[in-house]
Parts: structure tokens; sequence; C-alpha cells
């Protein structure tokens, strides 16, 4: 195999890392045990409510003349009470775990995207020095001087999104100005991020960032001048489904 071809496989193999397996089955985790404290916090409120309902129906029964135990005197209701708070609470917790994971979950996808983006401009100018191209657009640049045309490349669009809600993280749970243009529909009419919302955005990124970063590799190999024979298999992985020849089964 050529050697740069071989550079580029290696890029390519390097977008599904260790790192988003292992979070990846941490929030599995944690969407079971979510799911979990919801039933318990549901079936103490529906013991809550039938005991108050109870006590409700009793008094009017037996009138203004006939003192009736309030639901408060009886243990099971004081404990259902408490695990109701307890529930409340942890519900709490998870959601701020939750959020500080889909966080970094994100931060880290689009890290990913630039590393890669960087191993690629290696590969077209080794002697490069990487510093002097920190920004988004300077690589942006950088690449298409090579006529990598990154904002042509398919899946773009949803790694451009992805640098916006990046950047607005860094910063705060605030949905920007800058994500809200965008029209994301995981984010419609959010004033602040969630942990559910960040984790339908990511879901749907994650095929784009693959058709994406071998629509590059393709683009990148064509410039270095590798033949479109050795590329197939990156061009046959960064076209979508929707975009591909009917086949008939």
């Amino acid at each position: 195999m050529d050697d740069k071809l071989e550079k580029i496989n290696d890029i390519i193999k390097a977008i599904e890392s260790p790192f988003d397996r292992a979070l990846s089955e941490i929030l599995v985790e944690y969407e079971k045990k979510f799911e979990e404290n919801e039933i318990w916090k549901k079936e103490t409120l529906s013991t809550i409510n039938s005991m108050e309902e109870d006590y409700k129906q009793e008094c009017d029964y037996r009138g203004d003349d006939y003192y009736v135990e309030p639901p408060i005197t009886n243990m099971d209701y004081i404990q259902a009470c408490h695990e109701n708070q307890g529930a409340d609470y942890y519900e709490g917790s998870l959601n701020e775990e939750l959020m500080a994971m889909h966080e970094m979950q994100i931060i880290y996808s689009f890290k990913q995207v630039e590393i890669s983006l960087k191993k690629f401009v290696l590969l077209l100018e080794p002697n490069i020095e990487l510093k002097k191209i920190q920004r988004w657009d300077d690589l942006k640049k950088k690449l298409n001087s090579f006529n990598v045309k990154v904002g042509e490349a398919l899946g773009y669009s949803s790694v451009n999104q992805l640098r916006e809600v990046n950047n607005a993280l860094k910063h705060s749970h605030k949905v920007t100005d800058n994500v809200k243009k965008m029209n994301i529909k995981e984010f419609t009419n959010l004033e602040y991020f969630t942990p559910q919302s960040l984790a339908l955005f990511h879901a749907n990124f994650s095929n784009n960032k693959t058709v994406f970063l071998n629509n590059i590799a393709n683009f990148v190999g064509l410039s270095i001048g590798l033949n479109t024979q050795d590329l197939s298999s990156f061009k046959s992985r960064s076209v979508y489904e929707k975009d591909m020849p009917d086949i008939p089964f």
C-alpha cells in the first residue's frame, strides 16, 4: 500500500476512539438510572395523590362534624413524600452529570474533527507549523489551497453546526444566537441546552462525521495524486444513502 494512502487510512481509523466508546457505555448506564428514578418518582407521587384523594373523599362523605385523620399522620404517606423528594433531588443530580458528559461529548467530537483535518494538512504540507492555523477559518483556507474544499464536502453543514454548538458550550449552557440562526431541530424553542437535546444532536451528527471525513480523505487523496481506484473506499463511505443510486435486490 502507498505510504500516503496508509496515512490517510490511519487518520480515518482514528475517528472512532476508545473515549467515544467508553463515554457511550457510561451514558447508557446513566440513562438507565434516569429511567429507573423516573419510575420511582411516579410511583411515590401516585401513592401521595391516592392517599390525599382518599382523605378528601372521606372528608366529603363524613361532613364537617366528623374528624378524619389527615394523610400527614400516616407513616406510609410520610415515607412516600420523603422518597418523592429524594427522587426529585436525584433527578437534578443526574441531570447535572448527564449535562456534563454530553457537553464533553460534543466538545471532544469537534476536537476530533479538528485534529483529523490538521493531520490531513500535515500530510499535504509536512513542514508546516500548525501553530499558524489554530483558527477554524485558517484551517479551511489552508486545505482549500490544496483544492480540498472543506465547505463543499458532504456533511459539512453538520460539522459546522457542531462547531457552533461547541463554541456555545465552552461559555455557558445558553443556546446562542449563532446556534439559533442555524435552525437546528434539536434546539428549536430552547433557551438553554439540555442533556436530551445534546444527546439527540450528537446521535444525528455521528453518521455525518464519518461521511464528512471520508469525503475530505477522498479530496486529499486526489490532491496528492493517488488514483481513484485506491480512493474508492473513501468515496463510497462519503455518500449519503439518499444520494446513492438505486440498487436492485
